[in-house]
């Protein structure tokens, strides 16, 4: 009994060694191989057709001011200073414009402020993309009637959530009279890049 059980460690062992060497020897290609990783980007169309939407435009309120016979400069108050661009993957570039209408009188709209001058100061604006080196270029300047770029972003930049957060400041010369006064901002948005205005 104690010779078969023998044979039959030394039969196990033999096979395992034969089979390890049957392994190595059909090792004969030894060439990297190569696969793929695949991914499809489509832009999300529930909202419309357009890759790029404006979503959100700031509005000011500069508060209710005493009229003391000089010139009044006042800061936005209450407003809600967010502009806000998404892009859902395009790569040709968009640009934002605003203009401004007349200050007129909300009670007696043919009465307008005399004079009074708009200024944006814009922050630094925020990449919600992910990916860094995306962000867009925010202006600076007065805002008056005709349209001027404050939001841009060049082709291959401003892809995925744009943000930026405006400051106003309005200066009233003091040749105007007491009054509720309201403008209205025309914000546009378009899928070519804007040129950033002259400071």
């Amino acid at each position: 009994m104690k010779f078969n059980k023998t044979l039959t460690t030394l039969s196990t062992l033999m096979l395992a060694l034969s089979f390890s060497a049957s392994t190595l020897v059909s090792a004969e290609d030894t060439s990297p191989k190569t696969s793929t990783a695949n991914t499809t980007l489509t832009f999300d169309d529930t909202g419309g057709d357009s890759q790029i939407t404006l979503d959100t435009v700031p509005y000011f309120d500069f508060g209710t001011q005493m009229i003391t016979g000089k010139p009044i400069t006042v800061a936005d108050i209450v407003g809600d200073p967010l502009l806000q661009v998404t892009n859902r993957g395009g790569a040709a570039g968009w640009g934002v414009t605003v203009a401004i209408s007349e200050f007129a009188d909300v009670t007696t709209p043919t009465t307008k402020l005399v004079g009074p001058v708009l200024t944006f100061t814009a922050a630094t604006p925020a990449d919600n993309s992910g990916g860094g080196a995306n962000t867009a270029v925010a202006a600076t300047g007065v805002i008056n009637d005709a349209a001027k770029s404050v939001f841009y972003a060049p082709a291959g930049a401003g892809i995925g959530i744009n943000t930026d957060e405006i400051t106003a400041k309005l200066e009233i010369p003091a040749n105007n009279v007491a009054g509720e006064y309201k403008a209205e901002l025309t914000w546009t948005l378009t899928d070519v890049p804007n040129p950033l205005p002259q400071p």
